[in-house]
């Protein structure tokens, strides 16, 4: 059969038609109609018997399995053929004669060696110094600069001092007692020290100089209000007070003071 086919190729196409004609009989004998859209497991199962028991039917015929193998080969050889043919040729490498032959004989220069120097690169990693150190640092000499221009305030206002002779019952009684504890340079004075040098000494105009030094406070209030720590804050209101309580004899100065106090204590502590 398989020789009659390749001597006469045009009978595949009967041979074809036929061999689906006969499939589809069978099929249709078998139970698979053509317009069914499934099979059922039941059926499936009788179907599958049926099919079994024709191959076993098929097994007993001498010849059977050697003409299916004949037809597989063939149709194998044929198929692998046709790819072959239909496959577009793969573009070959030039050979190495070709490739020596257009290299040009002018003598090329020695590659550039590669740098061993790596530019530098901008890296997420890189150290940078922390803000708080800068902060703390302008706060530190803030809080110095204005314990400076606190003095100077007092100075100004106390007036310069005059050394006058005092009797000694005076003196005892200006003297502190033995045992009593003696406020600090940044504190400012007693009521009861304020009252003797206003008596004993001439005061200077404390509108100048309040004017004078509290201008400069009100005009750095904004930047101390972002780079400065809370000590340095509650230290410079503290000032600011101080100063209220000096200028006694300003009104209108002492109250814009009041004013900045009153609305630094309803604001409530400065964050860092």
């Amino acid at each position: 059969m398989v020789h009659d086919l390749k001597l006469n190729p045009s009978d595949k196409k009967e041979v074809r038609r036929e061999l689906e004609q006969s499939a589809f009989k069978s099929l249709e004998e078998l139970g698979v109609k053509p317009n069914l859209s499934g099979v059922k497991s039941k059926d499936f199962t009788f179907f599958m018997a049926k099919v079994n028991s024709l191959e076993d039917q098929a097994k007993e015929v001498p010849g059977y399995w050697r003409c299916r193998g004949d037809l597989d080969l063939s149709l194998d050889e044929k198929m692998s053929a046709r790819m072959m043919t239909e496959a577009p040729p793969e573009p070959q490498a030039p050979s190495g004669q070709a490739v020596q032959g257009k290299e040009s004989k002018t003598p090329q220069p020695a590659p550039r060696a590669e740098s061993t120097t790596k530019p530098k690169m901008s890296s997420t990693n890189s150290k940078a110094a922390p803000r708080t150190c800068k902060v703390m640092k302008t706060g530190v000499r803030m809080a110095k600069w204005i314990r400076q221009t606190a003095r100077k305030i007092r100075k100004s206002l106390s007036g310069p001092k005059r050394r006058s002779r005092i009797a000694p019952a005076q003196a005892a009684e200006t003297q502190s007692p033995r045992g009593a504890v003696c406020p600090p340079s940044g504190t400012p004075a007693t009521p009861r020290k304020q009252a003797v040098n206003s008596v004993d000494t001439p005061a200077a105009d404390p509108a100048v100089s309040l004017s004078s030094h509290c201008e400069l406070l009100q005009l750095i209030q904004q930047d101390l209000e972002v780079v400065t720590p809370r000590e340095v804050m509650d230290s410079y209101y503290n000032h600011l007070e101080f100063i209220a309580e000096k200028g006694k004899r300003a009104p209108r100065l002492s109250l814009l003071l009041k004013h900045t106090v009153d609305a630094r204590k309803r604001a409530g502590p400065t964050p860092h």
